[in-house]
């Protein structure tokens, strides 16, 4: 008798673990199916203020070629920007997403790492309302290589002035950022990420619409983040005829340059959000870049 009933226990044991060890698969298997991701962006100072391209090119392929980001959105990007060789070198490495129909220059292309994604899908929209078509947002759908896991990104640029009628405009610049986002994941059944020059804190109205809408900003689930504004001001032009950017004095709260993401019901995990403070970055531009690494799990492509 004792014996039986040591084997129904066994038995149940064996169950109970079998169920558990579905429910719960181990990190070896969760990583299996699992993408890193390295995100960027940076407002790259377009060249309106006597500020050649030519004189802080080569800053920003040093920054890339050493943070090596998967996917690059920048901002401000002039027709001689997409002219430079920052745009040449990236090309060696990154396919762009940037022609589309009736834009004569898109100043918020994205880059994806080629070897290790497949576009599906791409878009671009001007703002409305908004008095600068620079003000846009390019986005794309990739898909990895490796294992077929699926994201969607966008590269933005809000309005800039203050005041209350500026702030209305940024706002509408939100609703329409967040309409994509949603479209992308409803369509694609995907995590999307938005990220870029926002010319707001993460106080303003426009965080406040992400947050009603399920949208967070990365660094508030980041397991380690910068305690630094990406925003440091102007680089002064030196004695030497070169650009000279300073440390940002304002904290972390300053920012205007964010990355967002629209989880839903999927899975991932922001290992760390940082402003980037290389002298060479702080020379080349007025703001900093910013970059999240990101491990997604299981989104397949629908």
């Amino acid at each position: 008798m004792r014996k039986k009933r040591l084997a129904v226990l066994v038995l149940v044991v064996l169950v109970l673990s079998t169920v558990a060890f579905a429910e719960n698969p181990t990190e070896g298997e969760k990583n299996m199916n699992a993408t890193s991701l390295r995100l960027l962006t940076a407002n790259i100072w377009g060249d309106y203020f006597g500020n050649p391209v030519s004189m802080r090119e080569n800053q920003f392929v040093e920054a890339f070629e050493k943070y090596q980001p998967d996917v690059i959105g920048m901002q401000e990007c002039t027709v001689n920007w997409h002219k430079s060789n920052l745009f040449k070198t990236l090309l060696e490495n990154y396919s762009i997403v940037s022609n589309f129909d009736g834009v004569s220059n898109n100043y918020v292309p994205l880059f994806y790492r080629k070897d290790r994604f497949e576009l599906l899908d791409a878009g671009f929209h001007y703002y409305t309302q908004t008095p600068d078509d620079s003000k846009a947002y390019t986005y794309a759908v990739l898909k990895s290589m490796d294992n077929g896991q699926v994201f969607a990104v966008c590269n933005t640029h809000f309005w800039w002035k203050s005041g209350s009628e500026h702030d209305a405009i940024r706002m509408m610049n939100a609703q329409e950022l967040v309409a994509c986002m949603e479209m992308l994941h409803e369509t694609h059944g995907c995590p999307v990420f938005a990220f870029g020059d926002l010319n707001c804190s993460a106080y303003a109205g426009p965080f406040l619409y992400f947050t009603e809408h399920q949208i967070v900003r990365l660094r508030d689930i980041a397991a380690s983040f910068s305690k630094k504004s990406s925003h440091h001001g102007d680089p002064k032009l030196g004695k030497d005829k070169q650009f000279h950017g300073s440390l940002p004095k304002n904290p972390e709260v300053k920012s205007l340059d964010h990355i967002i993401g629209l989880r839903g019901s999927l899975t991932y995990d922001v290992l760390t959000y940082q402003v980037i403070l290389d002298q060479n970055v702080l020379d080349a531009s007025d703001h900093s870049p910013v970059y999240a690494d990101i491990v997604l799990y299981s989104n397949p492509a629908k």
